[in-house]
This record gives C-alpha cells, sequence and structure tokens, in this order.
C-alpha cells in the first residue's frame, strides 16, 4: 500500500514496514525503513541504501507488482517493464545489476532479448522467470547467455531476494 507515496508494506508475521526514499546523485537511494511488530512491541528502524539496480521485464502485472514490493523491501532499487521492445530500451538507458527477464511478452520476447543482449556484448547476469518447464526453453537460454533459469511455479516470493542475492 502507498500512502502519499510512501511504502507501507504488511508481512506474514504481522509486522508492518515504512519505507522512505531519499534521492542521491547516480538514481541511486537511501531508504528509511521502520518496522513494527504489535505483538512483541519491538520496532526496528535501518536505513537501507540501494547499490543495485534490477531491472524486471515480465507482462503478468500482478506478479511484476509482488517483485518489486519484495526487491524494494530488501533495499534494491527496482525498474519494471512489460514486453521485450521497453527491455531493451532500458537496458539501453541504464544498464541494470541484474535482468529478471519473462520469455514470452508481446511485442518482443524474451529470447529475442537475450540475444540481442549477446549480440551488444552486455555483461550482467539475467535470470529467467518463465511459466514455462520445458527442457528445451532451458537449454536455449542458457545458450544464449541467461545465467539461470527459473520456472515461477517452483518459487516462493520470499525466495526471490535470496536468490538475488546470489548474482548481484
Amino acid at each position: 500500500m502507498r500512502v502519499a507515496g510512501h511504502l507501507i508494506r504488511r508481512t506474514p508475521r504481522l509486522e508492518f514496514y515504512f519505507v522512505y526514499a531519499f534521492p542521491r546523485p547516480a538514481q541511486r537511494h537511501n531508504y528509511l525503513r521502520l518496522c513494527l511488530n504489535p505483538r512483541s512491541q519491538v520496532s526496528t528502524f535501518s536505513l537501507l541504501s540501494v547499490d543495485k539496480h534490477i531491472l524486471i521485464a515480465d507482462d503478468d502485472l500482478f506478479l511484476v507488482k509482488m517483485y518489486k514490493l519484495e526487491l524494494e523491501g530488501a533495499g534494491y532499487e527496482v525498474t519494471t517493464v512489460t514486453n521485450g521492445k521497453l527491455a531493451l530500451e532500458a537496458i539501453e538507458n541504464q544498464k541494470p545489476d541484474l535482468l529478471l527477464l519473462d520469455l514470452l511478452m508481446p511485442e518482443v520476447d524474451g529470447f529475442t532479448v537475450l540475444q540481442q543482449i549477446q549480440t551488444k556484448g552486455y555483461v550482467f547476469p539475467v535470470v529467467v522467470l518463465s511459466s514455462s518447464s520445458q527442457e528445451i526453453d532451458k537449454k536455449n537460454c542458457k545458450a544464449l547467455g541467461a545465467t539461470d533459469y527459473i520456472v515461477k511455479s517452483d518459487m516462493e516470493l520470499d525466495q526471490l531476494a535470496k536468490m538475488i542475492k546470489r548474482y548481484v
């Protein structure tokens, strides 16, 4: 939930997070995170520094919103796009530290995005998050330079930030 542009999130443990972004140079932000836990009456306060930029390219708006909230809560700067053409434009504008890429998207699919990344010589990890569990898709993505291939239904949302730490 956003209140006056600030993220307020309730976690499964009945904790409430309040996150406020302070702009810094080079489009990086400091985030002030306040965690309130009504059960234990313990509150935590932390200042997160965002040093890693993650680009999410997926046309499933519900999943994208969940991924974005989870990753911003973990302290990452997140940009989202809904098709491969916009993903390529976003990469041209600001090279991400990690790309989370869906394969089946409108206009330009994920395979073409991988091909363009390889052709232009960009070097950053690309994790394919797809609903396809076809072995041929996994092999094609690895051949096109994908760092990892994860079937969306095999991953829990709370595992996303842990998985990303391996690559950034």
